[in-house]
């Protein structure tokens, strides 16, 4: 997914480039997209990696997410149903 791609995905829903949890939460979609079955293991498969690329600890990647994720609800629950 390009950089235009993820902005076109996550602008509408609040989260925009100026955030830090913007480029956590690009990290953790683009290794997600390359292999959806990360999603049995986030922990593991995700958040490390994203820990290991950024220099945050795996509990502020998941932190990061899950902020991004309440934004996003909070801003357009029905878009976010439909993407879920």
């Amino acid at each position: 997914m390009t950089d235009t791609q993820f902005d076109h995905l996550l602008r509408p829903l609040g989260i925009i480039r100026t955030k830090n949890d913007y480029y956590t939460l690009r990290q953790c979609m683009t290794l997600i997209c390359a292999r959806p079955d990360r999603l049995r293991a986030l922990q593991k498969e995700v958040y490390l990696p994203v820990e290991e690329a950024s220099g945050h600890a795996w509990r502020a990647v998941e932190s990061a997410v899950r902020r991004t994720a309440k934004l996003a609800w909070k801003t357009d629950p029905e878009k976010v149903q439909v993407l879920a």
